[in-house]
């Protein structure tokens, strides 16, 4: 007789504990470095990348001061590429690069990524039929709202070499690495 009150009331005490770690246990969110590592294998958990959307790019380029890297994961050119420039965004105490998935947001062809193409249009290149096109990977470098600098080494013209391995050589990275040092020099003024 005792077991049938005991019954409902362990059934309550499970269903409020239930109820109780549903709303209020604090939820496990993986942080930006994270869902990078996710996308961009070869870039350690420790990185900089912050994911951003249009609308946080074209805040940076109105009136911020970052680096803004456009890029997509199926390229193993932005693989090798995003691996290279957190090491050495972080040598020069770069706190965060806001990565843009452009093939993503491209799909969606919406106005906030519309207007980004339209402000980034002075900074891309022409696509073989003239069209002005943001080639990935691209890196932009803002100061105060003004584009100081982008580097696409390797978003169109990569020599003729298929693989991204095969064109960074040390002599391309000691290259590339001095011209993007001053870009991120300049964002420190």
């Amino acid at each position: 007789m005792k077991f049938r009150f005991l019954i409902p009331i362990a059934l309550v005490t499970f269903l409020s504990t239930v109820v109780f770690l549903y709303f209020f246990h604090p939820k496990n969110e993986i942080s930006d470095a994270e869902l990078f590592t996710q996308e961009f294998t070869k870039v350690d958990q420790n990185n900089i990348f912050r994911i951003a959307d249009a609308n946080t790019v074209s805040t940076l380029l109105q009136d911020g001061t970052g680096v803004i890297f456009f890029c997509h994961p199926a390229s193993d050119w932005c693989q090798t590429y995003a691996t290279m420039l957190n090491k050495l965004a972080i040598s020069h105490g770069i706190d965060a690069v806001y990565y843009y998935d452009v093939v993503a947001n491209q799909e969606q062809d919406n106005e906030a990524y519309q207007n980004l193409i339209n402000t980034l249009s002075p900074h891309l290149q022409y696509s073989p039929i003239g069209i002005k096109q943001l080639y990935v990977p691209d890196t932009i470098f803002v100061s105060s709202g003004e584009i100081i600098g982008n580097d696409w080494t390797t978003s169109v013209d990569t020599r003729g070499i298929n693989s991204p391995e095969a064109y960074w050589t040390i002599e391309r990275i000691k290259t590339w690495e001095e011209k993007t040092s001053i870009y991120f020099d300049e964002l420190k003024l």
